[in-house]
């Protein structure tokens, strides 16, 4: 007895019809199909392919993808069923996103403290010139006293002695 490609779970006695197989009957502690915990809610199925909630529900909608409803309104979907129609998004994706936005806020924290590092050199810079600028006058004013020192410029002996300059 061979049947369409989907699953049909309806009371104790339910029957599991996959890939053109013979039914196999399902006892009422089998979890495969019933209450599956494994399934994906629409958002879960969203989070796991990359695609917007919107996008898995009209495909459950439109038939590409077999969901089942709860009683409380959500879906159930297989997810292998989803995956068969969208691939899962790669961990390596998911690491790379998160790499990216780790990185960013590294750069940014990073950006932050040379900010904080220009604006001390800067301060320091100022405080340098200032100095700078008191050494050169006292270096003029020491430089004019060893030059009045040098070139002795008091009275001679005998000019005061006679009241005469030389």
């Amino acid at each position: 007895m061979s049947a369409p490609h989907k699953k049909l779970v309806s009371g104790a006695n339910a029957f599991v019809v996959w890939r053109r197989v013979s039914l196999i009957p399902l006892n009422s502690t089998d979890k495969r199909t019933i209450g599956n915990p494994m399934g994906y809610t629409i958002g879960d199925a969203a989070k796991a392919t990359g695609k917007t909630k919107s996008t898995i529900s009209k495909a459950i909608k439109n038939g590409r993808i077999s969901a089942l409803r709860k009683e409380t309104g959500e879906y159930d979907i297989d997810p292998a069923e989803l995956h068969r129609v969208y691939p899962p998004v790669s961990s390596e994706q998911d690491n790379a996103s998160l790499t990216g936005e780790r990185e960013e806020t590294e750069k940014i924290i990073r950006i932050k403290e040379l900010e904080g590092q220009l604006e001390t050199v800067r301060k320091e810079s100022s405080m340098l010139r200032d100095q700078l600028h008191d050494l050169k006058q006292d270096r003029d004013h020491w430089r004019q006293q060893a030059t009045a020192l040098l070139t002795d410029q008091r009275p001679r002996f005998w000019s005061r002695l006679f009241r005469f300059k030389a």
